[in-house]
């Protein structure tokens, strides 16, 4: 019985913490599909191992669905960021790979809305025991330890700029929140704003 109560209330909190993304807001402009010759995936954040995982399942997700990308860390300083690289040297890059579409990630905010509940007893009787073996013991209470309920969230902004021209043509705002590793949920992060992407009608195989 302990065992099932246990595993229960793991299976609870499993489920209710997995990992989500959400489409906040989605812009598209106006205009005829769009062919790419080499559509470059730029993370724009500190962390650059966080950055070549982003690029990376990007560039994979676009490049099975028949598109040609290319993540940023591919041809651009490991250290690149906004503090390092500048608009102009960026440009320079961006052409020297013959770069004609954009795709730019970047944080737009973070919120925390984690707490840490307290362990509890769970009362569970032992109905066989005699009153001489049962006084006393604390053997009937089962003890679930404490954890952390709630998330941290990520408001996050994909977007696709032509260039050299530089203009914005589609724009999708998410909501992540996070649950087991990285990966995890940087794939369904991809994968919900690639598909979205896909599916404004602005990219042309």
């Amino acid at each position: 019985m302990k065992n099932a109560l246990i595993s229960s209330v793991l299976i609870i909190l499993l489920f209710s913490c997995g990992p989500s993304t959400k489409i906040t807001g989605s812009w598209n402009y106006e205009s005829e599909p769009v062919h790419f010759k080499q559509i470059a995936i730029i993370g724009i954040g500190k962390n650059p191992d966080v950055r070549k995982t982003v690029e990376e399942t990007f560039e994979d997700m676009l490049t099975a669905k028949g598109f040609n990308a290319i993540g940023g860390l591919e041809f651009l300083p490991p250290n690149a960021s906004t503090e390092t690289l500048t608009k102009e040297v960026l440009i320079e890059f961006l052409k020297l790979n013959k770069i004609d579409g954009v795709i730019s990630i970047s944080l737009l905010k973070k919120e925390d809305d984690r707490r840490y509940v307290q362990g509890v007893y769970y009362y569970v009787p032992q109905y066989d025991v005699p009153l001489t073996d049962y006084y006393g013991q604390m053997s009937n209470y089962v003890y679930a330890p404490g954890y952390y309920a709630g998330s941290e969230h990520y408001f996050l902004e994909c977007s696709l700029f032509n260039f050299p021209e530089g203009k914005m043509l589609w724009s999708a705002q998410t909501l992540t929140s996070p649950f087991g590793s990285l990966q995890t949920t940087i794939d369904e992060y991809a994968k919900v704003v690639v598909n979205d992407l896909i599916k404004s009608g602005i990219l042309l195989k």
